[in-house]
């Protein structure tokens, strides 16, 4: 009996940790070589009885771009706000780049954050200098 209990008690769990939690105050990190694109996604359940309104995701600088649902979320629905970091013009070393998410409740903080490292050519006698090639990176909560 105990161990039916027990086999219950942890899939109820495990599939608890597979929902999206509540819009809150969230961070990811990332490590970037200068050019790289970032795509951080953060995912987010609605826990209340109302429609969910996000008023507007504002990036703190130039360099990061948000998109986000601007028709609302249900009740106890998923949906997800992604920033896009373009490390093209960062300086070498660690950055955070963050996004206000307005909300009729409040404000919410997104964070992404990591090192840029920046990639110098491979300079070979005889031959053309070889560039970096920049990354398409994607990250997300889950």
């Amino acid at each position: 009996m105990q161990r039916i209990i027990l086999l219950l008690l942890l899939g109820f769990s495990s599939d608890l940790w597979s929902q999206s939690r509540p819009l809150s105050h969230q961070s990811l990190h990332v490590d970037v070589n200068q050019g790289d694109t970032v795509e951080a996604t953060f995912y987010f359940k609605n826990t209340s009885m109302e429609m969910l309104y996000i008023a507007q995701v504002a990036p703190d600088c130039q360099c990061t771009a948000a998109q986000y649902p601007e028709e609302g979320v249900a009740p106890g629905q998923s949906d997800s706000i992604t920033l896009y970091y373009f490390s093209k013009n960062t300086p070498p070393g660690p950055f955070t780049k963050t996004a206000m998410v307005d909300l009729a409740t409040g404000s919410y903080q997104l964070i992404i954050e990591g090192h840029c490292s920046i990639v110098r050519p491979i300079i070979k006698q005889g031959q053309r200098p070889q560039l970096y090639q920049a990354r398409y990176l994607r990250i997300n909560n889950r």
